[in-house]
């Protein structure tokens, strides 16, 4: 609905889910901020996740942005 959108599946849950579905052809993986955790406090791994991720999470919204611009 919405071409172009960066999708961000908050957990492993969503993330699993999105996979799938890129992997039917159904999403873009490009456009899935695959690996961002979920902010519920009952998250206790949040922090670590996020920080171990955040390289590669910047480098992807980073792309996204530019491909988007203009």
């Amino acid at each position: 609905m919405t071409p172009g959108a960066l999708v961000v599946p908050l957990g492993k849950a969503a993330g699993d889910a999105v996979s799938l579905l890129a992997a039917d052809g159904l999403a873009d993986r490009d456009l899935c901020l695959a690996g961002f955790p979920h902010p519920s406090g009952s998250n206790g791994h949040r922090v670590r996740q996020y920080a171990a991720n955040r390289e590669a999470l910047v480098g992807q919204v980073t792309r996204w942005a530019a491909a988007t611009a203009g």
